[in-house]
C-alpha cells in the first residue's frame, strides 16, 4: 500500500500520517521533517529554503524524493510531497499502478482563516516534542508542557511572514495539482482529530 497525504501547512496531514502509519502499519515518510531534521551536507541547500517558508526548487527536490523513495519498499505513506505540478508528475510516474486498490492519494480540506491560526498558534515542547497550539490547545500552564513541564517553543518556520508564504505557495503551486486529479480523496480537515481519522479509514474502505 501507498498513501499520499497532502494538505496545506497546518492541516494536520503530519498527524493523520502518522495515525494511518500505524493503523495499516506503513512508514510514515515526512519529507519536511526529513529535511529540517537532516544534517546531511547534500539536504543543507533544501533545508535553507524550507526554514525561509519557500518551496524548496523542482530541480532540487525532484530527484532527491526520487532517490529515496527508490530505496523504500511500496508500503509506506508520506506527507509534504509533491507541493507541485511537476513533482506530482514525476511522483505518480515512479508508481506504476497508483489507481490500483492499494494506492491512495489524500487531500485534508481546512479553510484559510482556521490554517492562519492553526500555523500561528502551533508550539512545541523542546524535551518531549508533544505539540500544542495557543488557539485550539493551549497548555494549562503558561510556557510549560503539560506532560514534562519542559519549554514550550515556536517551530522555526511558524512566523507570520512565513506562515503566509507557505499558504501562498500552497494555494498557487499545491492546489492546482489537487485540484486537477480525479483519484483525490477529498476529506473534511475541520473535525476532530479522531473524526478527521474515521472519515479517512472510511473512505479508504470504500475505495478498497
Amino acid at each position: 500500500m501507498i498513501i499520499c497525504i497532502l494538505g496545506a501547512p497546518g492541516s494536520g496531514k503530519g498527524t493523520q500520517a502518522s495515525l494511518i502509519s500505524k493503523r495499516f502499519n506503513l512508514k510514515h515518510i515526512s519529507i519536511g521533517e526529513f529535511i529540517r531534521n537532516s544534517k546531511e551536507q547534500d539536504v543543507m541547500p533544501m533545508k535553507s529554503y524550507a526554514l525561509k517558508g519557500l518551496l524548496v526548487p523542482d530541480f532540487m527536490m525532484i530527484p532527491f524524493v526520487t532517490k529515496l523513495l527508490s530505496k523504500e519498499e511500496n508500503n509506506y505513506i508520506i506527507d509534504g510531497y509533491p507541493r507541485t505540478i511537476r513533482q506530482g508528475e514525476a511522483f505518480f510516474n515512479t508508481i506504476t499502478d497508483f489507481n490500483s486498490t492499494n494506492n491512495f492519494l489524500l487531500f485534508i480540506d481546512v479553510s484559510k482563516e482556521i490554517l492562519e491560526k492553526r500555523n500561528l498558534g502551533r508550539i512545541f515542547c523542546e524535551k518531549c516534542k508533544k505539540d500544542f497550539n495557543l488557539f485550539f490547545d493551549p497548555p494549562i500552564i503558561e510556557g510549560l508542557c503539560d506532560y514534562c513541564s519542559g519549554n514550550l517553543i515556536k517551530r522555526d518556520d511558524c512566523y507570520s511572514e512565513i506562515i503566509k508564504t507557505r499558504l501562498d505557495y500552497f494555494y498557487e503551486e499545491t492546489l492546482p495539482m489537487i485540484q486537477n486529479n480525479i483519484n483525490v480523496i477529498r476529506i473534511n480537515g475541520e473535525l476532530s482529530i479522531d473524526e478527521i481519522h474515521n472519515e479517512i479509514i472510511n473512505k479508504l474502505k470504500i475505495r478498497q
